[in-house]
C-alpha cells in the first residue's frame, strides 16, 4: 500500500512537470479579468487516467461558459490544491469547501457550495468570500445572504447517450462512494433490495461496506470517461443520497448526469427533486424498491417512456453553462447570448 502511494506521488510530480497549465486566452482580450476556478482539494489536475475528475469536469464547463459569453474575461484557468499559493487571479471560483486559503494576489473570491454536511461552516464561508452560492435551498433559507445556484449535469459534452457495452450490461448500477453516510440501516434499506438482481456498484470504499453482502457487488473505481457507457448499458440507475445531502436537501449532480444520458433512474426523494417527477420514479426503499425493481426491470417500455426526452431537459435548463449565466449575473458580469 506504502509502495502504491509513492508511485501514485510520483505519477503526479512527473505529470506536474510535463503538462502546461490549462489555461484559455481570447484573442483580442488583453488585459481583462483572469479567472480561476479552484477544484476538491484531493484531486489533482494531473490525476492519472482521469480516474476521478468530476471536479474537473464540473469547472471545464463552467469556466468555458464564462470565458465565451463575458467580454469581462480574457482568460481563466484550473487550479488544484497544490497550486493554491501560486493562484494569481481578478476572480476566484471555489467549488469545494476544504480548499487551502487563498492569497491576497486573489482580488474577488467566490465559493459554490455543492456538498451536504457543510452548513456549519457556512457563517465562516461568508466571512472568506465576497459571495456564497449554495445548491441548498433549504440552506439558503437558513442563511441569510446566501445565493441559490442548484446543481447541474458534470458536463453535457460528456454526459450523453452512448452505445451500450456488454461489460457494463447489468440490471441495476450505482455509482457513488461508501462512506459512513451511506452505511448500516440507510445502506440496508436502498441498497440491499439491489442485491437480488445483477447489481453493480462503482466507487471507492465499497469493500469496508456494511451491510457486508454489498461487498461482493462492488467493481472499484470507475474512470469518469466510462460514466455514460454505465449509464447507457443498465437498465436502472440507482440513486440514492448520503445522510448529510439528504439533512441539507443537497442532491448529488450524478443524478442529472444519468438522465443527460437517457437512463433510466430510480431514485430516493428530497424535496429539491421534486421537479424530476416527469423523468424519474422515486422510492421509500426497502420493500417499495423491491417491488418497483421487479416492476420496471420486466417493463421496458415504461422504463423508455421516462427516459424519453429527460436528456432535452437537462439540456434546456440544468448544464453548468446555465448555472455559469446564472452566477454572471449576480456578479455583474456582462453576458452575451451567442447562436
Amino acid at each position: 500500500m506504502k509502495m502504491k502511494k509513492v508511485a501514485r506521488k510520483l505519477t503526479h510530480w512527473a505529470l506536474r512537470a510535463a503538462v502546461p497549465h490549462r489555461w484559455t486566452v481570447r484573442r483580442g482580450r488583453r488585459r481583462l479579468l483572469h479567472l480561476g476556478i479552484c477544484l476538491n482539494h484531493r484531486i489533482s489536475r494531473f490525476s492519472p487516467f482521469l480516474r476521478v475528475a468530476g471536479d474537473e469536469f464540473v469547472a471545464m464547463e463552467l469556466g468555458e461558459a464564462l470565458s465565451r459569453h463575458c467580454p469581462e474575461i480574457g482568460s481563466w484557468q484550473l487550479y488544484d490544491a497544490k497550486e493554491a499559493p501560486t493562484i494569481v487571479a481578478d476572480l476566484v471560483i471555489v467549488l469545494w469547501p476544504d480548499y487551502p486559503p487563498l492569497p491576497r494576489t486573489c482580488a474577488r473570491k467566490i465559493m459554490w457550495l455543492q456538498n451536504g454536511g457543510w452548513s456549519a461552516l457556512i457563517p465562516r464561508f461568508q466571512e472568506q468570500f465576497a459571495v456564497v452560492f449554495c445548491a441548498s435551498q433549504l440552506l439558503c433559507e437558513r442563511f441569510p445572504g446566501l445565493i441559490y445556484l442548484p446543481i447541474a449535469c458534470t458536463n453535457c459534452t460528456l454526459y450523453r447517450p452512448v452505445a451500450a457495452d456488454p461489460r457494463f450490461d447489468v440490471d441495476v448500477c450505482f455509482i457513488g462512494n461508501y462512506s459512513e453516510g451511506r452505511s448500516g440501516e440507510h445502506a440496508a434499506r436502498y441498497m440491499l433490495p439491489a442485491t437480488r438482481v445483477r447489481l453493480a456498484i462503482w466507487g471507492s470504499g465499497w469493500e469496508r461496506a456494511e451491510p457486508a453482502i454489498l461487498r461482493r457487488f462492488a467493481r472499484g473505481r470507475l474512470p469518469v470517461k466510462f460514466g455514460p457507457v454505465a449509464h447507457s448499458s443498465c437498465r436502472v440507475f440507482l440513486s440514492y443520497h448520503t445522510q448529510p445531502q439528504r439533512q441539507d436537501d443537497m442532491p448529488s449532480g450524478r443524478l442529472f448526469d444519468a438522465l443527460a444520458c437517457e437512463a433510466f433512474v430510480l431514485s430516493d426523494r428530497m424535496p429539491s427533486l421534486d421537479l424530476l417527477d416527469r423523468y424519474v420514479v422515486f422510492t421509500s426503499g426497502g420493500d417499495d424498491l423491491r417491488d418497483k425493481l421487479d416492476h420496471y426491470l420486466t417493463h421496458p417500455e415504461e422504463r423508455l417512456a421516462k427516459a424519453r426526452g429527460a436528456q432535452a431537459f437537462v439540456l434546456e435548463e440544468h448544464t453548468n453553462a446555465h448555472r455559469a449565466k446564472e452566477l454572471a449575473r449576480v456578479l455583474g458580469l456582462p453576458w452575451i447570448d451567442q447562436a
